[in-house]
């Protein structure tokens, strides 16, 4: 069967509306993917700050908890929260010292609780800081402890 010639032609419009699909169809099934995989699974990073290991588990619970509200930098916050923050796996200035902070439920509230090597760490980091190039930044900062 031959369609006609009014529907196999192209035209300004027909490239246009080609266009807007494909660039609009990919980047609106990746926010609906991203959207969904945060709705299904949360996960939170948990530091064991003698063995400087972590551990990454999964929770879906609905009653609020102790934990850190922010995921990145030297300024560790803690507050409740009905589900575990979500965070990026992208390094942030200062993450490592975060490794020696955690969170506490002590007498009601909830609390920060810092090693002591969290202090002397984000002194470290600072002193970094001050580094314009990222190279000696990054090496400087892979001797804070």
């Amino acid at each position: 069967m031959k369609l006609p010639t009014s529907l196999t032609t192209v035209t300004t419009l027909s490239k246009t509306l080609a266009l807007i699909i494909f660039i609009t169809l990919p980047i609106a099934c990746f926010v609906l993917g991203i959207n969904y995989g945060m709705s299904i699974s949360t996960f939170s990073v948990k530091y064991d700050i003698n063995s400087k290991s972590s551990t990454t588990q999964s929770t879906s619970s609905n009653s609020l908890t102790c934990g850190v509200t922010n995921c990145h930098g030297t300024d560790v916050t803690c507050g409740y929260q009905s589900d575990r923050t979500s965070c990026t796996m992208l390094y942030s200035m200062g993450d490592k010292c975060r490794q020696y902070v955690s969170c506490k439920e002590t007498s009601g509230t909830c609390q920060k609780i810092e090693d002591p090597r969290y202090s002397s760490c984000v002194s470290c980091i600072q002193k970094c800081n001050s580094l314009s190039d990222y190279s000696a930044f990054s090496t400087c900062e892979s001797k804070c402890e």
